[in-house]
């Protein structure tokens, strides 16, 4: 059970500050998905150049699923990094969510309404407040 909590506590903390699965959450949510089995859905014919894009489309999914999970997954696996930035900072890990990367690499801790959002443009970052 180990190995899963490893492998799979990510997904429940997308942002990275969010904390993962623990071990009793993963075998609730195993229990729960034997309990309900998928139903089988009606299965209907499509012409041969629909099922072409079709197969195009799921491909596509498919890659664009894989790549927010390993973004996901690397964001989890970087909150020992993430909480000693904070702990030299001298904030902490929550409050770190509200500082700008940019901030911190100049040696300036400030904190934005976790509304604000930013653009990087030609090397300087602008915020929106």
């Amino acid at each position: 059970m180990a190995w899963i909590k490893t492998n799979f506590a990510w997904i429940k903390s997308r942002d990275g500050f969010s904390p993962g699965f623990t071990l009793q959450e993963l075998a609730e949510a195993r229990k729960r998905l034997k309990r309900h089995p998928l139903k089988q859905e009606k299965i209907i014919k499509i012409s041969k150049a629909l099922k072409k894009i079709v197969r195009e489309l799921q491909e596509l999914i498919y890659f664009c699923t894989l790549r927010g999970d390993a973004r996901s997954n690397l964001i989890y696996l970087m909150r020992p990094v993430l909480k000693e930035v904070a702990k030299r900072h001298n904030i902490t890990f929550k409050e770190l969510r509200t500082c700008s990367i940019y901030d911190l690499c100049k040696g300036i801790v400030k904190k934005y309404k976790s509304s604000a959002t930013f653009v990087l443009y030609k090397g300087e970052m602008v915020f929106f407040p």
